[in-house]
């Protein structure tokens, strides 16, 4: 069978676009099939601070603050930090507070003048502890076992503890396609830092030093920008020889998200203004896996157009469906979103026409003062 120039070009395009992308599917994601789900191994339990922020998340820690409150840890405290809360978030800590002695309130007034408002209460969370160790999480955010703690406990010689948080399962379109985004953006964090290639950590489930953070002055060198203060902080400071991921699924943390799809477009909006302050490679091999799966289901349909290549694009297109369907679905069920397997032939093309929508539509929100 004789192709035109054109057609063997997007030919070439198309198989280029699904070598890339297979390289990472089984030479760098794979690796997290392989990766050790055991504990580190330490008997000692140092002393650590919790530091969970919560910004009008009442319902929220009814019931999550004292599953992380009753953890099977020997010493620890839990820095509640209020920031600026009008729905009886501090009313309802103060009254777990009589109730755990390892519980303290840290309230963010609305008359406190400063900037960054997350990286202010995240600081004086910080100031306020007082161990060395401290682990992250938010409100919304549920330890999966009560050996939470005995995961992100420090090891030694490591600063930082990566620990992996997944989204809940909901209904509906929204909820779905947000939960693949946020499993692919966990299988790169955690597959990168498997094999030392870059590292950021979410603050739903992280654990770092004091010290590091004040050898570095915090998050001065980031004030200027709104979010970011996890994933700019640990992609800046952390590297293989100080940092841990932590893949024991005791220590995982479910994530209930709640969003309107207007504020899911404020936020990729917001975390486009803090990308370009990660590492490049990390920035690159990201973006180097979206560019490629826009290219591959863009050339698959003008090959799929033309009888001549019908065949071809077929048959690459079912080879890419194919092992990244096999690989993910182990991959999934290691990390709590195994309910998304019957979705992965689908998903991954839907996340490509889904973030290329909204990249254009985010460009008509409007921004958060």
């Amino acid at each position: 069978m004789e192709f035109t120039l054109l057609e063997t070009v997007l030919i070439g395009l198309l198989f280029s676009c699904l070598v890339i992308q297979l390289f990472f599917t089984l030479f760098v994601h794979l690796k997290i099939i392989f990766g050790s789900t055991d504990l580190p191994h330490s008997a000692a339990q140092n002393p650590l601070s919790v530091i969970v922020y919560a910004r009008n998340q009442a319902a929220h820690l009814v019931n999550n603050l004292k599953l992380i409150l009753e953890q099977d840890y020997r010493n620890f405290e839990v820095l509640l930090v209020d920031d600026r809360s009008w729905d009886g978030t501090n009313d309802l800590v103060e009254q777990l507070c009589l109730q755990y002695n390892n519980l303290k309130l840290v309230s963010i007034k609305h008359e406190d003048k400063f900037i960054a408002a997350k990286k202010f209460a995240i600081t004086m969370g910080i100031k306020a502890s007082k161990n060395d160790w401290l682990v992250f999480t938010d409100a919304n955010c549920v330890p999966v076992s009560k050996n939470w703690l005995s995961g992100m406990k420090q090891i030694k010689n490591h600063n930082i503890s990566i620990g992996h948080s997944f989204v809940k399962r909901k209904n509906g379109f929204l909820s779905l396609i947000t939960a693949y985004e946020s499993f692919i953006q966990s299988v790169n964090n955690i597959s990168f830092a498997l094999k030392n290639i870059s590292f950021m950590g979410l603050g739903q489930n992280l654990a770092y030093s004091k010290k590091l953070f004040f050898d570095h002055k915090g998050f001065s060198s980031q004030m200027h920008i709104v979010n970011g203060e996890d994933k700019i902080f640990v992609n800046a400071y952390a590297n293989k020889n100080n940092t841990i991921m932590v893949l024991d699924a005791n220590s995982f943390v479910e994530v209930d998200k709640k969003e309107s799809y207007i504020q899911y477009l404020k936020q990729k909006k917001q975390e486009k203004k803090y990308a370009s302050n990660l590492k490049f490679k990390y920035r690159f091999l990201c973006q180097l896996q979206t560019i490629c799966k826009l290219f591959f289901y863009v050339t698959c349909a003008i090959l799929f157009s033309s009888q001549s290549t019908v065949l071809v694009a077929a048959i690459l297109l079912f080879l890419d469906i194919l092992l990244k369907s096999i690989v993910y679905t182990f991959i999934s069920k290691k990390l709590q979103y195994d309910w998304l397997k019957w979705w992965l032939p689908l998903l991954d093309l839907f996340l490509v026409l889904f973030l290329s929508f909204n990249f254009i539509l985010s460009l008509f929100i409007k921004k958060t003062k």
